[in-house]
């Protein structure tokens, strides 16, 4: 993902990605970043950073679909931050 975001923020690619990995569309949210730093050190840190962010403030919209399923305020906020603190499960190509 930071590999794209380099190349969509105007940098290049030493070598090319194979596949488009995973949560494509996150090298875009990603790429403003190579505009304030151009240390990949730097770059990642701010990319967990810009992610916790976005993760923290997509429980708040979870939370109200939650609620429409019957569960009280406190119980889908409980929900909604169990299902944005899961990890992403793995790809499986069709066998």
């Amino acid at each position: 993902m930071l590999q794209y975001s380099t190349f969509l923020s105007g940098g290049e690619m030493p070598t090319p990605p194979r596949g488009a990995g995973y949560f494509p569309a996150w090298s875009v949210v990603l790429a403003p970043i190579w505009w304030v730093t151009g240390s990949p050190a730097v770059a990642y840190r701010l990319a967990i950073a810009l992610g916790v962010v976005v993760s923290l403030a997509t429980i708040w919209p979870l939370a109200r679909a939650v609620t429409r399923l019957g569960l009280a305020v406190p119980q889908a906020t409980v929900v909604a931050s169990l299902v944005m603190a899961r990890p992403p499960a793995p790809c499986r190509a069709a066998t």
